[in-house]
C-alpha cells in the first residue's frame, strides 16, 4: 500500500508529518488514539500481523466485560468501551461527574478540567482503581 502525504496541508502546530493507521477487525470500531500505529513520512514501514481470538467466560471471572460481542444489541462494542464505561460509573458515583476523555454510554455530566476539586477526585478514583481493581457489573 502506498500512502501520499502533503506537508503543505498540515497545520503549522503539527510536530510531525505522517499518518496514524489502525488495523482492526471489520466489526470493531477503530481507535487510532489508543491502538494506532504512527507511520512517518519518507520511510518504508513493514508491519506483520498475527490474529488472536479470545473467548471470555462470564462473571465472576476477569473483567466482567463479556457481553460486547453482539454489535446490534449492545451499546458497548469493545472491551475498551466496557472498561471505560465501568470507570465512568466509578467516577460519577464518587465525583458526581465523568472523565471528559473517556467514552461513556450514559449521559453523565462531564468533569470540568479547570476545576481542581473535580480533577483531584478523578485522580483519586484512578489511583484507587489501579490499586484495588474494578468490580464491573455493567448491564449492556
Amino acid at each position: 500500500m502506498t500512502l501520499s502525504v502533503d506537508p503543505d496541508q498540515y497545520l503549522p502546530i503539527s510536530h510531525t508529518v505522517g499518518m496514524r493507521i489502525v488495523i482492526h477487525d471489520p466489526s470493531d470500531e477503530p481507535d487510532p488514539e489508543d491502538k494506532g500505529i504512527t507511520i512517518a513520512a519518507s520511510y518504508e514501514t513493514h508491519i506483520s500481523l498475527k490474529q488472536t481470538i479470545m473467548h471470555r467466560i462470564p462473571a465472576p471471572y476477569k473483567d466482567k466485560c463479556v457481553f460486547y460481542g453482539n454489535k446490534e444489541k449492545y451499546l458497548v462494542k469493545s472491551r475498551t468501551h466496557c472498561m471505560q464505561a465501568c470507570i465512568q460509573e466509578y467516577n460519577f458515583a464518587r465525583c458526581g461527574c465523568s472523565e471528559p476523555s473517556f467514552w461513556t454510554m450514559l449521559e453523565y455530566k462531564q468533569c470540568d478540567t479547570t476545576n481542581s476539586t473535580e480533577m483531584d477526585c478523578l485522580d483519586r478514583v484512578m489511583k484507587d482503581l489501579s490499586v484495588y481493581g474494578t468490580n464491573c457489573h455493567l448491564r449492556h
